[in-house]
């Protein structure tokens, strides 16, 4: 059976741990945010015109 201090010991140690998770966790969430943002502000690319095909010449007919 565990004693009272040692219970005690274990949740603080565990706080610290929790707060070290949530400070993370915001960190990510601001990150995750900012890259949002970003991708919306993106320019969106307009599709490129099609080429149109050149012209063919004519193939010349040998002279018999």
């Amino acid at each position: 059976m565990t004693s009272s201090k040692q219970i005690s010991a274990w949740i603080a140690s565990n706080k610290k741990e929790i707060i070290k998770l949530g400070k993370k966790i915001k960190k990510f969430e601001g990150d995750l945010k900012k890259a949002v943002a970003k991708e919306k502000a993106a320019p969106k690319k307009k599709a490129a015109p099609k080429k149109k095909a050149a012209a063919k010449k004519p193939v010349k007919k040998a002279k018999k």
